[in-house]
């Protein structure tokens, strides 16, 4: 336990001056006061760099003190690094010019200083101007007293080096663990007692803790506290605050609290109702219960915590679905990326082979799986998908995209199972996505993270979960499922269901955002890192996962006929038993939505066929929002002519009643005839 004992306050002190250097440094320190120096404009930029100070006073000519134009010091409180750090501003020559720049708002809308002194006025001036900064602008609760664990992550030093894991020095390390407990105290500036209760999450070079925060008045508050390097949880506050619902809806996050330093930032969320004492993340309690519970547990998670978030709103991008996702998860450019992605899975078969685990050959386009009982299963590489060469593995556009949270797993979820209710725990990837983006992640995280199995138990879970054809269809599990891959397949299939509610929801869609899960997992397997085998097991059953869902995208190939009819060769034919598609004798390749689409179509020939047909055929819903359900059908319909029509522009198979809807014609007809 840490209780609040007053610490000196740090300071810069920068002055191209040595004589004056020396003397305000040694009356700063006899007045109790931690002081660093830096005798040039170069040494102060170090300084503020690599050392934590409370305040700076910066001579404004740091360079040459016969150059009237030398405004060095203040070029260095204009420098947004150092933004959380007030400035003061002193010289021997003052002008009102200098003045009015320094006491002039910088980017953020804050002054570059926050007071001008005038070195004739003498040290008494300067100590004024210290101690008021420090009482108006540093904002650190001295007094506060924090309750920490110096023995676990919940220390300072070892948040610090969550932050910062580059940390080696002690010297350095200590001087990182005073900031972090600084950030701390400026954070909960207000408070008089603050308990690092529980660490929830490390996300990458984050931390996300739950907190008890006491006024000096009053009851605790329960926090949820993130805290990282500086520029990430500037970023996350600032989408969250963009991004977040008008309202709270019934239960959900606000930003309660948000405060920085030089290194280091930190936000505290609050829940609008409910206790988090009794919480556990989602991972935990989907092991610990039964698979009506967790079902129970989704729709809360959707129907009320994430309702409002999903609920704003959605708009049509004419991109392919795959460059949206690539987007949304931070995937390289295609040639890069998708070499990065073909060396981790090569990396990941290399070593599952080295210690005797399944055999996976692996090519360009294709995976080779070597099963038990010299079984052989050879289906599409991800990269086919993720970073498609052609159209045919596009997917989209267009793509219905609104709000999610981008980080919906469950290590990210936290379950009060007494009250049956969630919260998120992670906003840095709040944003425009796909819109069935976190149901995918929620589905991704059961299949990968929570649910252990060998190659030939994650066929069977994989198949079963192939096998309908929306996503409103049930699920039914083989019997040959262990008991732990049925709760999976329940829990999977129920959180379907309401992922199918969503106007616009296509299972076609939904996968290929699994593939891309999947993806994701497997570029964590890098060149020149050795893994246990437990984790090799895992990324064979996520490549094989990704390897079974390219397979259904890309659908069954249609085997050549021995002889064409007469309507294939000199028209569109479509043989539904094979599921080809023929046009003048060539055979077109379509995705599983512009088949469905070509085959509503087809089935109707000569017959105009509306778009609330169209809308409930292909995707099997009803026609609800006309703006975006026509945007969606129309585009569909330029992507199949650009497949089928020997010229897109002057289309003669499929032709458009402005007003209606569309009519094929088998033949081939002119928009004149």
């Amino acid at each position: 336990m840490e209780k609040g004992q007053h610490r000196s306050g740090r300071i810069l002190l920068a002055d191209n001056d040595p004589e004056a250097l020396e003397i305000r440094a040694e009356h700063l320190e006899s007045l109790g006061y931690r002081v660093f120096t830096a005798p040039s404009y170069e040494a102060a930029r170090q300084m503020l760099s690599s050392t934590w100070v409370h305040l700076a006073l910066l001579d404004l000519r740091l360079t040459d003190d016969t150059d009237d134009r030398d405004r060095s010091g203040l070029l260095l409180a204009q420098d947004e690094a150092f933004s959380a750090i007030p400035k003061l501003i002193i010289t021997k020559f003052p002008d009102w010019e200098a003045v009015r720049e320094a006491l002039g708002p910088s980017r953020s809308g804050e002054p570059l200083a926050r007071d001008f002194i005038d070195e004739k006025e003498g040290l008494q001036a300067m100590v004024q101007a210290v101690a008021h900064a420090f009482e108006r602008y540093v904002h650190i609760n001295q007094n506060l007293i924090l309750h920490c664990d110096e023995r676990s992550l919940l220390s300072w030093p070892a948040l610090a080096q969550v932050a910062d894991p580059s940390l080696a020095d002690p010297a350095l390390i200590a001087d990182r663990a005073e900031e972090m407990e600084d950030l701390w105290r400026r954070l909960f500036y207000e408070m008089a007692e603050v308990h690092l209760d529980r660490l929830l999450l490390r996300r990458g070079r984050c931390a996300v803790l739950r907190v008890l925060a006491f006024p000096g008045q009053g009851h605790a508050q329960e926090l949820i506290v993130t805290v990282g390097p500086r520029e990430a949880v500037v970023q996350e506050a600032g989408r969250f605050e963009r991004w977040r619902p008008d309202e709270a809806g019934q239960r959900g996050m606000r930003q309660a609290l948000f405060a920085e330093t030089r290194s280091f930032a930190g936000i505290a969320y609050a829940p609008t109702e409910g206790g988090l004492e009794d919480a556990a993340l989602f991972s935990d309690y989907y092991r610990a219960t039964s698979a009506s519970e967790v079902c129970e547990i989704v729709d809360d998670l959707f129907g009320v915590s994430l309702s409002p978030w999903h609920g704003q709103p959605r708009r049509y991008e004419d991109r392919p679905l795959n460059e949206l996702y690539r987007e949304r998860l931070g995937f390289g450019h295609s040639r890069e990326g998708r070499r990065l992605l073909e060396e981790s899975v090569e990396k990941l078969c290399q070593q599952a082979l080295a210690l005797g685990l399944t055999r996976v050959e692996t090519t360009r386009y294709r995976l080779s799986f070597h099963l038990p009982d010299d079984k052989r299963l050879d289906l599409p590489h991800p990269a086919v998908f993720v970073y498609p060469d052609s159209e045919q593995t596009e997917i989209g556009p267009p793509a219905l995209c609104g709000t999610n949270l981008g980080a919906v797993t469950g290590d990210r979820i936290l379950v009060n199972d007494r009250e049956r209710r969630t919260w998120p725990l992670d906003f840095s990837q709040i944003g425009p996505a796909p819109l069935l983006d976190d149901y995918v992640s929620l589905e991704a995280s059961i299949l990968f993270d929570l649910v252990r199995k060998d190659l030939v138990a994650q066929q069977h879970l994989i198949e079963a979960l192939l096998r309908p054809s929306g996503l409103a269809d049930p699920l039914e599990p083989p019997a040959t499922l262990s008991a732990d891959l049925h709760k999976a397949v329940r829990v999977i299939g129920h959180l379907r269901g309401r992922a199918a509610t969503i106007p616009g929801s296509d299972l076609e869609e939904y996968l290929l955002g699994l593939l891309f899960q999947g993806a994701r997992r497997l570029l964590t397997f890098h060149l020149g890192r050795r893994y246990p085998r437990q984790r090799l097991v895992a990324g064979l059953n996520v490549l094989l996962t990704t390897g079974l869902i390219g397979q259904w995208l890309e659908g069954t190939p249609a085997p050549m006929p021995p002889s064409l009819p007469k309507d294939a060769r000199t028209g569109l034919w479509v043989d539904e038993a094979s599921r080809s598609v023929w046009v003048e004798g060539r055979q077109v390749s379509l995705s599983r939505l512009l088949y469905n689409l070509l085959v509503a179509l087809y089935r109707r020939a000569g017959q105009v066929c509306d778009r609330t047909t169209i809308a409930r055929e292909v995707f099997k819903q009803e026609f609800v929002n006309l703006t975006m359900e026509e945007t969606r059908i129309n585009s569909l319909i330029r992507r199949l002519r650009q497949r089928v029509e020997p010229d897109p522009s002057q289309p003669r198979y499929i032709l458009t009643h402005h007003g209606i809807g569309y009519v094929l014609y088998p033949e081939g007809q002119s928009e004149t005839g």
